[in-house]
Parts: structure tokens; C-alpha cells; sequence
């Protein structure tokens, strides 16, 4: 009997190596798959990729990110052409990519990839593609995250960037929790709303920063006055948010 135990226990410990294995390859095949597509369509003429390869690639992304296997495993290869976060408990992903359609406004397009309450694998496009008609800033790259709680329920804490050309950028600064089948932004985080955006001239350096000990977000603070309009200078002041009852409030 124990030698027939030892032997089943020998089987399925060649059966789970043989799948990871199996997991393995799908993945490196998939990466090479998505990294060659994003790489093809940037090099392709400008209409083609404006009016049918840009789409296309996102279309194929949004489908193939809802395959498991992709939120346990790291996409290499694909992380060469765009920028990949993950938060630290491994629920969710972030994928941020410019399809080099715009000119000095970058069209930057940002996915969330995560689980659900029940598991489940959900794609979402955080970025609206109707950012130039309404004035907004959510078409920026996710380069920072941390994991927070906020009144006993997890959150996750996210630092962008993007520009809109004439000289500027921009960070926008969001903080999601997931709820059902959605990550949504948290209402009322921050005194502005659901989101800070700082706009500045892209020579400023505001050292964006987040501390996880004191649950501080700081950067240097800028202003613009007649004298140096169109353009803000930094006025040599640091600009700190701190995290209390649920709201990331001036200190």
C-alpha cells in the first residue's frame, strides 16, 4: 500500500511539474505573440496604425489578458514595449503603452488587469479615449503602485504619467479598491474628487513621492504668477498629503 501511495504522490508530482512546464511555454509563447504585435503596428504607416493596427492591438490584449495564466505569470518580453505594474498582493496588474499615434500629446492607453471577489479574471480600460474632448487626464502611463488600507478594506494606491504636448506633463495620482466585477476609483480620497492631476512645464522636477510608513504623498509644490506665465516655477516648498480618516488631507 505504501509503495503504491509513494508511487501515485511520484505521479502527480511529475503531473503538476509537467503543467507548470506546459504553463510555462503557453506563457513565453503568448508574450512573444503580444510583444511582436505592439512592435509591428508601431512600425507600420501612420494610418494603418491610427485607423486599424492600434485598435487591433488592443482589442487582441483585452482578450488575451483574460487568460489566468497571465496574471501569474510575468510577460517579459511584452514588458519591453510597455510599462507593467503589479500590486503587491498580486491581485492586480496595470499594462500602459503609447501606440505613437499622437504627435506631442501622447495617446497613452492603460488596462487593468485583476480578480475579482469571486476569482474571476476582469480586463478593464482605465483610459477613455475621449481624454481631448473632455478635458481630462486619464490617458497616462501607471508607473507606481502601493497597497493601502483604507477603513479596514484594501486599496490601491497609483502614480501616472502623461502629457498633452506644449511643453507640460502630467501625474495623475488615483487611489482603486475593487468592488464586484470592477475597480473603480475611490470617491472622495482627495479634496479634489476621485483623482489628483498635477499639470507642470516638463523641465519642472516635482519629485512625486509616497511614504508607506507615514501614508504621506509629497511633491514640490509650483505655482504660476504673471512673471512667469505661461509656465509655473517651483516655489521651493513641499507639498504634503497625508492619509486620515480615509482622505489623503494637506499637512
Amino acid at each position: 500500500m505504501k509503495k503504491w501511495i509513494a508511487c501515485f504522490a511520484c505521479l502527480l508530482s511529475l503531473l503538476s511539474s509537467a503543467q507548470k512546464n506546459s504553463d510555462s511555454l503557453a506563457v513565453r509563447k503568448l508574450d512573444s505573440l503580444l510583444s511582436a504585435a505592439i512592435a509591428a503596428f508601431r512600425e507600420a504607416p501612420y494610418d494603418l496604425r491610427t485607423d486599424s493596427l492600434a485598435p487591433q492591438f488592443k482589442q487582441m490584449l483585452l482578450q488575451e489578458l483574460k487568460n489566468p495564466l497571465t496574471i501569474n505569470h510575468s510577460l517579459d518580453s511584452l514588458a519591453t514595449h510597455m510599462r507593467i505594474e503589479n500590486s503587491n498582493d498580486g491581485r492586480v496588474k496595470f499594462y500602459s503603452w503609447d501606440d505613437w499615434t499622437g504627435g506631442t500629446w501622447h495617446v497613452i492607453h492603460c488596462l487593468a488587469q485583476f480578480r475579482d471577489a469571486s476569482g474571476n479574471i476582469v480586463v478593464q480600460e482605465l483610459s477613455t479615449g475621449r481624454e481631448m474632448e473632455l478635458s481630462t487626464y486619464t490617458d497616462c502611463s501607471i508607473y507606481e503602485v502601493h497597497d493601502l488600507l483604507i477603513n479596514g478594506e484594501k486599496h490601491y494606491l497609483t502614480f501616472a504619467w502623461g502629457t498633452h504636448g506644449s511643453g507640460q506633463e502630467h501625474r495623475m495620482i488615483r487611489v482603486f479598491k475593487i468592488e464586484n466585477d470592477s475597480l473603480v476609483n475611490c470617491k472622495n480620497c482627495f479634496s479634489t474628487g476621485s483623482d489628483l492631476a498635477l499639470e507642470y512645464p516638463r523641465a519642472l522636477k516635482i519629485e512625486l513621492k509616497f511614504d508607506p510608513k507615514t501614508k504621506q504623498i509629497t511633491y514640490k509644490e509650483f505655482k504660476m504668477t504673471e512673471e512667469n506665465a505661461p509656465f509655473a516655477e517651483l516655489t521651493g516648498k513641499t507639498i504634503t498629503l497625508e492619509l486620515k480618516n480615509g482622505k489623503f488631507e494637506l499637512k
